[in-house]
């Protein structure tokens, strides 16, 4: 015997109520029942485009070390980045 609603309701004549799934860790209502809205992507090429003006000032003012001491310390922040997206 399945235990899927539809067969149950085949079996017994009256329907089953079906619970909806719960949202996970970091996901409204809304988002788990399949209708998630997309932001806006301007707001991550701002800060994108903040971060490369942000660097070349420092290599503007510094020379090359304002440009290999910010790449040195992106290293760590990056890896730990791809360590937590890796684990999904």
């Amino acid at each position: 015997m399945n235990a899927y609603p539809e067969d149950i309701t085949r079996q017994t004549g009256t329907p089953v109520a079906v619970a909806e799934p719960a949202p996970t860790p970091g996901q409204d209502a809304h988002d788990a029942h399949g209708a998630a809205e997309i932001g806006s992507p301007v707001p991550y090429f701002i800060g994108v485009a903040l971060l490369l003006a942000g660097w070349a000032a420092s290599v503007a003012a510094f020379g090359l070390p304002g440009l290999f001491v910010p790449a040195l310390i992106a290293v760590p922040i990056i890896f730990v980045g791809l360590i937590a997206i890796s684990w999904g």
